[in-house]
């Protein structure tokens, strides 16, 4: 008489083989914590007794298959795998559109697939001595001797100020400041110009009274 059998069985990961071991993603791993090598027989032992007056015991074997190996018991119902459904959590493929950089130089990529990515950052260089650069073509400036080498931070850091984007770059000039002094040098020129004119006519009446 055989009471309350309980069997355990233990099977590998049922998406991925077994790279090692060679053994079968679903195939059974082991029996009641007993494991078994790849391709041996997955047999289970049991002694059952009959039970009467005179009692007769018997040895069995429940075979399940081989451990490692898809064969008899298995965690899959079948060879195919029907798709059933799926949900996206990514996104489409996409082109690049344009770019936005903020504040601090960080240049980001925009696709028209609605991703957004950061992939640069415009650094800013300081020197210990500005007036030392060497102007070059262009509104370009080299590095010389005098002024220093050059050292490179990210905007914002160490005192190198904002990056200010899609904007033109302003003169540092007051236009209203030198069209003031552009008038009082005209004045003065012409206010010169009389002067000597009226000391020339002075000088033909001289001449004049002397003949």
């Amino acid at each position: 008489m055989v009471k309350n059998l309980s069997i355990t069985v233990d099977y590998y990961n049922v998406n991925v083989d077994n790279t090692i071991t060679g053994a079968k993603a679903g195939s059974i791993k082991s029996l009641n914590g007993v494991s078994g090598a790849v391709g041996s027989a997955a047999t289970l032992p049991l002694t059952v007794n009959f039970g009467g007056g005179t009692p007769t015991t018997q040895a069995l074997g429940f075979e399940l298959g081989s451990f490692g190996l898809p064969e008899q018991t298995t965690m899959f119902t079948g060879t195919d795998v029907n798709f059933i459904s799926a949900q996206q959590d990514g996104l489409p493929p996409g082109s690049f559109r344009n770019l936005d950089i903020d504040t601090f130089g960080n240049i980001t990529l925009n696709f028209d697939n609605g991703a957004r990515k950061t992939e640069f950052q415009v650094p800013l260089v300081q020197f210990s001595n500005y007036n030392g650069l060497q102007p070059q073509n262009g509104n370009a400036f080299s590095t010389t001797v005098a002024s220093g080498t050059p050292s490179i931070h990210s905007a914002g850091d160490n005192g190198t100020g904002t990056i200010i984007a899609s904007s033109v770059e302003g003169a540092d000039v007051d236009i209203a400041a030198e069209f003031t002094k552009l008038i009082q040098t005209q004045r003065a020129y012409e206010a010169n110009t009389k002067v000597i004119t009226a000391v020339n006519d002075l000088l033909q009446q001289t001449n004049n009274l002397i003949r």
